[in-house]
């Protein structure tokens, strides 16, 4: 396998540090027990989600990232309807 140039683990690293954390955002906007956000919850679960397999595809360890939005399933179930 090729080597990753510098830019490009930057530029992903990035995106998946502004990914998780818009996840997080939504994940805390709703943490108030309101599930009018469950469509923002869900929207930016599957932006994280794509973001994780861009970083995958491109040869980054994303493992810590995949257990972090493993660890917040089970609360996306009691915000999302």
């Amino acid at each position: 396998m090729h080597a990753i140039p510098v830019q490009t683990t930057d530029f992903l690293a990035r995106r998946l540090d502004a990914a998780r954390d818009l996840y997080l955002l939504a994940m805390g906007t709703a943490k108030g027990g309101s599930h009018q956000f469950g469509s923002l919850i869900q929207e930016a679960r599957l932006h994280f989600i794509n973001v994780i397999e861009e970083a995958r595809a491109a040869g980054l360890d994303t493992l810590a990232i995949q257990n972090l939005l493993a660890n917040h399933n089970a609360l996306d179930s009691r915000h999302v309807s």
